[in-house]
């Protein structure tokens, strides 16, 4: 399968205009704008709010970034649009987003926060697994048009390098964050993104 990619350097210390700029440039650029983003739409974007540290610590998404996302999105008039996280094992997901200044990003945009480790989960097989036969997603995934993975990029201990792929394990119950390092972590993330695909 061919993937279109765009890439962009931001500006120093980009302004979230800068960066809605950017955005709506790139994006148009590899088509995404035209063909995936309908009036009326539920959106959910999830970026990495997976720990408590200011988004200054480069562990997080940018809240500039998510903020910039939303208010593009927001000229295809949306239905609704949804930022959600599970926060790593023993942090609270509303702690993360308001350490992280997405809370703030929420109120000024009127985007819905969603903590998933408070959400309704559902049982889904895992075609051709590799680890896990199955992984419990939130229902909400079934329940929105678009999912937008806006993960951060960083390198962690656990895998060589963390991007969109590992981002998806905030989409999962704490119980199955640790059932993922304990039966083969980088296998149960390529069995992830067989199940929750972000468009």
């Amino acid at each position: 399968m061919k993937v279109r990619v765009a890439i962009a350097k931001t500006p120093a210390d980009p302004s979230v205009q800068d960066l809605r700029a950017l955005l709506r440039d790139q994006l148009s650029k590899i088509g995404v704008t035209d063909r995936l983003i309908k009036a009326g739409s539920r959106i959910l974007i999830k970026p990495n709010a997976g720990v408590s540290t200011p988004s200054e610590a480069a562990e997080t998404t940018d809240p500039r970034l998510v903020e910039a996302l939303i208010l593009l999105l927001r000229e295809f008039a949306p239905r609704e649009l949804i930022v959600g996280e599970s926060s790593v094992i023993g942090t609270d997901t509303r702690k993360a987003f308001e350490t992280s200044g997405i809370t703030d990003v929420a109120e000024r945009t009127g985007a819905t926060l969603v903590d998933f480790k408070k959400e309704r989960y559902r049982r889904r097989p895992v075609q051709d697994f590799l680890a896990v036969e199955s992984i419990h997603v939130p229902e909400l995934i079934d329940e929105v048009d678009i999912i937008i993975n806006v993960p951060k990029l960083k390198t962690i201990g656990a895998v060589p390098v963390s991007l969109g792929l590992k981002n998806l394990k905030g989409f999962l119950l704490d119980s199955e964050k640790k059932l993922f390092h304990n039966t083969g972590l980088v296998k149960c993330i390529v069995d992830l993104s067989r199940t929750i695909k972000p468009q």
